[in-house]
């Protein structure tokens, strides 16, 4: 009996070095991740989304746009709104602006 307990013990022991020692080396691996695009046949599109508290109510903005051609859309919308629409297109940037 006092055989079995010891085997017991090494094997438990053995096998929370072996965990251990995987967990170290999962934990010290590091983690990279590419910023997400969306590409179909028209090009690949970005958005910046920013949102402004004042006043008591919060003010969305979005840009989307367009890396292949350069056109771009901007979208907004408030708290007090209900929701997000497209915004006159005199507020989106020229699609050569440099």
């Amino acid at each position: 009996m006092k055989k079995i307990m010891a085997f017991q013990r090494i094997g438990l022991t053995i096998a929370a070095l072996v965990c251990s020692f995987a967990f170290l080396i999962q934990s010290t691996s590091t983690a990279t991740a590419d910023a997400p695009t969306v590409t179909n046949e028209a090009g690949k599109y970005q958005m910046q989304f920013q949102a402004v508290y004042g006043g008591g109510m919060t003010s969305y903005y979005i840009l989307a746009w367009d890396t292949d051609s350069g056109r771009s859309k901007m979208y907004t919308g408030s708290s007090q709104s209900g929701g997000i629409k497209a915004a006159p297109s005199s507020y989106a940037p020229p699609s050569s602006p440099l």
